[in-house]
């Protein structure tokens, strides 16, 4: 695919692939009122892809109301059902896994082998997973413990939402859109994803085939728009029964403190400044598979990953040994567009992205770079690889949630010192630990105070297994079983 294909295509690509408007109630529907048009970028070019309808007040009714319309036919379809249209939607996606890998890459950034091979392989199993417990589903029986006259029989089931809100990220526009969505349908509730501004595209080619495997009109809408007015519109709807938000800490304020009117139920995966800790052990072993792992902790997919391993802790003995290999390793990443052959690192989603993270880089608390720090003179929106060494744990590069390809490092001495500093952070959503020593990465894993703890390894997500944070990267998880998140349980007693 990416041998021929080219970044000038990408206009006529978006166009041939990507269906234009709003998808609601089973069609596709031109914004109503004052909707204005979203440039969308390429941003690995700057140039324009196309745009996107924004979704006003009356469209954000139309789709909400298209959901409530559609949820008792879909509720009361029964696990089975659901299970087999999720399982068609995954073979689906798997059909057009590059046509949706070219369109992410175009429209994120990120290069195309980690468009085809992370994300949409990730969104193919997540389908697939909530199928399978779409068709399990069934309600627990319950032994009461109380002694009575007679023994009465217990049901507990498990029943949906209702509507709920899928507000997706721009880092990783499909396969988060899909982690709402899938376990969402297979309990029985329906969705009304609402995609990044930035990134739209690959949500829109998702509702094409959501249509295309007959999935029930109004089950699922999507709609484009900005997160002020779209998605605060959506936030906020009286309709709406649950409000899945991937984003930053800030939003998470606003969409908690919202729900607390109605008692809406919420789940909010938000940001992180996670800690990594390599041991002298893990270095003298091998040291560049060790220093490669905390590398990419951190500049996989251009640093723009609310888990990135953005603080690098290091035992003092291999300090000065893992500085210099960092040094010579960052400096030898290629960044380049995300269709180029080889590439390993492509661009920021944004130039207001590229600016924020410079002015971390640039701040008067910061030190300067011992690699990376200027912007790449080129189109589209690139920053390097960077590296900086951080003494003073109050400056903003090393306490607030940068999202960049920066990585600040540090010295420790001990372990009780690294797990320390490791939690002294407002955000809790995971860790990595570098050892051979099992033992040790067991203990150190146990002091850590976050919602994931990699050892040997980073940025590891599998729809089986739970995804969330401790503190203030959120409530709730993603994945896992998911079926608390997105129903409630009712108790019938049977005499």
């Amino acid at each position: 695919m990416t041998a021929t294909v080219l970044p000038a295509d990408g206009p006529r690509l978006v166009e041939e692939l990507v269906p234009s408007g709003l998808f609601v109630g089973g069609e596709w529907l031109r914004a109503g009122g004052a909707g204005a048009a979203i440039p969308v970028h390429d941003p690995g070019t700057g140039e324009l892809l196309g745009t996107a309808d924004e979704a006003t007040a009356g469209d954000v009714d139309a789709a909400v109301g298209a959901a409530r319309a559609a949820w008792p036919g879909w509720r009361d379809r029964g696990g089975a059902e659901r299970a087999v249209l999720l399982a068609a939607l995954a073979d689906q996606v798997e059909a057009r896994a590059a046509d949706l890998a070219l369109v992410e890459t175009l429209d994120n950034g990120k290069p195309y082998a980690v468009a085809l091979g992370h994300d949409v392989a990730n969104a193919v199993a997540t389908l697939r997973r909530f199928a399978d417990l779409a068709a399990l589903d069934a309600p627990d029986e319950v032994e009461a413990v109380i002694p009575r006259r007679t023994s009465p029989r217990v049901r507990v089931d498990r029943v949906p939402l209702g509507v709920v809100a899928g507000l997706v990220p721009w880092n990783a526009p499909l396969m988060t859109a899909v982690w709402k969505l899938a376990p969402a349908l297979a309990f029985g509730n329906t969705v009304v994803l609402k995609p990044a501004e930035q990134t739209p595209l690959t949500t829109l080619l998702l509702a094409r085939l959501v249509q295309e495997v007959g999935v029930p009109a109004g089950v699922v809408s999507v709609l484009p728009g900005r997160g002020p007015t779209t998605g605060a519109l959506l936030a906020g709807h009286p309709g709406v029964d649950k409000i899945s938000f991937t984003g930053s800490t800030e939003i998470g304020h606003e969409i908690l403190a919202g729900s607390a009117r109605d008692f809406r139920r919420v789940g909010l995966e938000l940001g992180g400044k996670s800690a990594s800790l390599l041991f002298s052990d893990a270095v003298r072993a091998n040291a560049k598979r060790a220093v490669s792992t905390a590398m990419w902790a951190v500049f996989a997919n251009s640093g723009q990953v609310c888990s990135a391993g953005s603080r690098l802790l290091v035992e003092r003995s291999v300090y000065d040994e893992v500085i210099g290999l960092l040094v010579s390793m960052a400096g030898s990443v290629r960044l380049d567009h995300g269709l180029a052959d080889g590439v390993q690192m492509g661009p920021l989603i944004s130039a207001e992205q590229r600016a924020r993270v410079h002015a971390f880089v640039t701040d008067p608390a910061t030190p300067r770079p011992v690699v990376g720090g200027v912007p790449v003179e080129r189109p589209g929106w690139f920053y390097p690889p960077t590296i900086v060494e951080v003494a003073d744990r109050d400056a903003p590069i090393w306490v607030e949630e940068v999202f960049g390809p920066v990585l600040c490092i540090a010295p420790f001495d001990d372990v009780e010192e690294a797990v320390a500093v490791a939690n002294d952070s407002r955000y809790g959503l995971a860790a990595g630990v570098i050892t051979d020593d099992e033992q040790r990465a067991a203990r150190v894993a146990a002091g850590l105070q976050v919602g994931t703890v990699w050892v040997n390894t980073h940025n590891q997500y599998d729809p089986a297994v739970p995804w969330g944070g401790m503190k203030a990267s959120g409530l709730g998880r993603e994945l896992g079983s998911a079926r608390a998140a997105y129903t409630e349980e009712k108790v019938t007693w049977f005499a």
